[in-house]
C-alpha cells in the first residue's frame, strides 16, 4: 500500500540545500482574514526557466510551474499576479531582477527559479524575494527523481507558506475517502488537490468512515470484511490489516486522538449506540456515554480535552460536547432538526457540521465562543461530511450537486468550492494532519 507519498521518508528522494534564508521585512499576515475578501500577498510567479533545451526538461519545468502556481493560489495566502501583466514590463531575466518593474504591476513578492537535469535527476532551484526591499527570503535547491516534480512543487509551496505565516501549507497533505467507482465501497486516497487518486483496500465488501492517523502511518475504518461492521486498521508498512475492535454489534465512525495513541468510535456492543475510546493497539476499550438514545460520530478537540459528538437525546440529532472522560455533557447546536458529523477546527475555536435543511444537508460552522452559526453551502444539492484541513484554511466535504456524490473543497466562508472527484460516488472525506 502506498498510503502517503509525502511522508518524511519520501524526503530521502531529495537533496535540498538552503541557498539563502532570512525573515526580515517579511509582511506579517498571521491572524488576518483569508478567503473571499481577505488580505492576501500579491505574488508574481514567472515561468521557471529550463536550463537545457531537452524536451524532458522543458516539459518538467512547465508541469512544475503549474503545480506550484495552483498550490500557492489554493493556499489562501497569496493573490497570484496574472500572467498577462508580465508582458507590460521589461523581459524577465532571472539573474538581473528589476524590482521596480515587478512593483509596477502590483507584485509584493516575486518567486523565480529554473529547472535542469543532472544524471537522470530533476534539479529545481528557487528564490523568493520581497519586491519592496529586494531582499531574498527563501533560496532552495531540490534534486529528485525525474517524475517527482509534483512532490518538489508541493514541498516548496509549503515552505513559502511557512515563511509568511509560521505554519506550513497543505500542499503535501492528503485526503482519504470512500468510493464505489469499481463496484464495492472501498477506501481511496488522493493528494489534497484531487491528483493521484488510488485505491488502498481490495476487500470486495463495504468499507466506511476512514480516518488517517496523525503520523500518516495507518488508516482506521469500518469494514464488513467478516460480515460484521468491525473496526480495522490498515498499516502503511507492509500493508498489514488489523481488526482492532470486533463485537457482535457495530463499530463505526473512528477518530484519532491528536497524539495518535487512542481512537474514539461508536459501538452498539452493549445494545445501544454509544461513544467508546480504545488504545491504538486495540486494548483498554472504555465506554464514555451512557444514554438510552443514540450517540455517534465522535470527534476529538485539538487539545484532546473535549469530544464533540452527535446525540438525539433531546429528541432530534444535535451536536454535543463533553470532556474526554465522558463528563460535563452540554448541547452545542440548537438550530436545525438534524445535525451530524462534527469536525473540530485545528485552532479549537469552531466546529463544522452537516445540518438538514428542507430535506437535504448543508455545511454549517458554529463559533464556540459566541455560538454564532454561518452557513457555507446553499442551493447546491445535499452537502455532508465536513473535515478541516490541518491549517484550518479549508474544508473538504461530499456533495451530490452533480447527481452523484463527489468530493469538494472550499474556504471556511464557503467560497471557492472546487470539485476533486468525478468517477462513481465518493463520500466520507477526511483530511490528513501534518506529519511531524
Amino acid at each position: 500500500m502506498r498510503m502517503k507519498p509525502v511522508l518524511i521518508a519520501a524526503f530521502a528522494l531529495f537533496c535540498w540545500t538552503t541557498l539563502f534564508y532570512s525573515q526580515q521585512q517579511i509582511p506579517d499576515i498571521r491572524g488576518k482574514i483569508y478567503g473571499k475578501g481577505g488580505v492576501r500577498i500579491k505574488l508574481a510567479l514567472p515561468d521557471f526557466r529550463p536550463k537545457e533545451s531537452s524536451e524532458t526538461t522543458i516539459s518538467a519545468a512547465q508541469k512544475f510551474h503549474q503545480v506550484l502556481w495552483d498550490d500557492l493560489q489554493f493556499s489562501g495566502i497569496f493573490q497570484m499576479v496574472q500572467r498577462e501583466y508580465y508582458s507590460l514590463i521589461s523581459p524577465f531575466d532571472e539573474n538581473r531582477l528589476n524590482f521596480e518593474d515587478w512593483a509596477s504591476i502590483g507584485s509584493e513578492a516575486l518567486l523565480v527559479g529554473n529547472v535542469s537535469s543532472q544524471e537522470e535527476k530533476l534539479v529545481v532551484e528557487a528564490r523568493l524575494f520581497d519586491v519592496k526591499t529586494g531582499q531574498q527570503m527563501i533560496g532552495k535547491r531540490y534534486r529528485s527523481d525525474a517524475d517527482q516534480h509534483r512532490l518538489i512543487a508541493h514541498t516548496l509551496a509549503d515552505e513559502i507558506v511557512r515563511t509568511y505565516t509560521g505554519q506550513k501549507g497543505v500542499a503535501t497533505t492528503q485526503i482519504v475517502f470512500v468510493s464505489d467507482r469499481e463496484g464495492s465501497k472501498e477506501v481511496y486516497l488522493m493528494d489534497y488537490d484531487g491528483d493521484s487518486q488510488r485505491r488502498i483496500t481490495y476487500f470486495q465488501s463495504i468499507n466506511l468512515f476512514p480516518a488517517i492517523s496523525p503520523d500518516g502511518e495507518a488508516i482506521a475504518f469500518t469494514s464488513y470484511l467478516e460480515e460484521n461492521p468491525d473496526l480495522y486498521l490498515l498499516r502503511r508498512h507492509g500493508g498489514n490489516i488489523v481488526r482492532l475492535v470486533a463485537d457482535l454489534g457495530m463499530s463505526t465512525t473512528p477518530d484519532w486522538s491528536p497524539d495518535g495513541k487512542k481512537l474514539l468510535f461508536t459501538s452498539s456492543r452493549d445494545g445501544n449506540a454509544e461513544i467508546y475510546m480504545v488504545k491504538a493497539d486495540g486494548s483498554d476499550v472504555t465506554r464514555l456515554t451512557r444514554n438510552h438514545t443514540i450517540d455517534t460520530s465522535p470527534c476529538w478537540s485539538p487539545t484532546s480535552r473535549q469530544i464533540a459528538f452527535t446525540s438525539d437525546r433531546s429528541g432530534s440529532p444535535q451536536i454535543y460536547i463533553m470532556d474526554a472522560e465522558g463528563t460535563n455533557i452540554t448541547r452545542l447546536t440548537r438550530q436545525g432538526n438534524y445535525n451530524d458529523t462534527a469536525s473540530w477546527s485545528p485552532n479549537g475555536l469552531e466546529i463544522a457540521y452537516a445540518s438538514r435543511v428542507g430535506g437535504i444537508f448543508d455545511i454549517f460552522v458554529i463559533n464556540l465562543t459566541n455560538e454564532e452559526v454561518r452557513r457555507l453551502t446553499i442551493d447546491s444539492g445535499s452537502n455532508e461530511n465536513p473535515s478541516w484541513s490541518p491549517d484550518g484554511r479549508h474544508i473538504v466535504f461530499s456533495s451530490n450537486r452533480s447527481g452523484s456524490y463527489q468530493i469538494y473543497t472550499m474556504y471556511p466562508d464557503g467560497s471557492d468550492q472546487k470539485r476533486l472527484t468525478t468517477r462513481g460516488n465518493n463520500t466520507s472525506p477526511r483530511w490528513s494532519r501534518w506529519t511531524k
